[in-house]
């Protein structure tokens, strides 16, 4: 298993999606080599994913406890990078704590919810229904 995630380090790859190796769903495996991926130039087809969310961590940073941590990824099986296409969908799934502490789907939080294939455009993530 893979966790796909925007990088928040601040490292001359700030702001790339960033890919590293699971132990586990919620769980990321010691020393995985991280990938880097350049979302101006590239996309991510995600897999059989989950969306993980740790709500404690999520819902400090929501309230202004803290700043910034890493607290939630979609965990997938399998992942391809292909270059840069047209949205594939209207349907985001989106995550920013500072406006809501959970995965979202328009209006709908979709936190530890599956989906057959995700697919990134930029640093988005939307539903691949192909």
């Amino acid at each position: 298993m893979f966790a796909i995630r925007r990088n928040l380090k601040k490292n001359a790859e700030f702001g790339w999606m960033q890919i590293h190796e699971l132990k586990t769903k919620s769980s990321i495996k010691k020393g995985s080599e991280d990938i880097f991926i350049d979302p101006s130039r590239q996309c991510i087809k995600m897999h059989n994913c989950y969306l993980h969310n740790s709500v404690a961590r999520s819902s400090k940073i929501h309230s202004g406890e803290i700043y910034k941590e890493r607290c939630a990824w979609v965990a997938c099986e399998s992942f391809e990078i292909v270059d840069r296409v047209d949205a594939v969908s209207q349907d985001e799934v989106s995550y920013n704590p500072r406006k809501s502490p959970t995965w979202m789907q328009g209006s709908n939080n979709v936190d530890k919810q599956t989906f057959d294939c995700l697919v990134t455009f930029g640093t988005q993530i939307f539903i691949n229904k192909k």
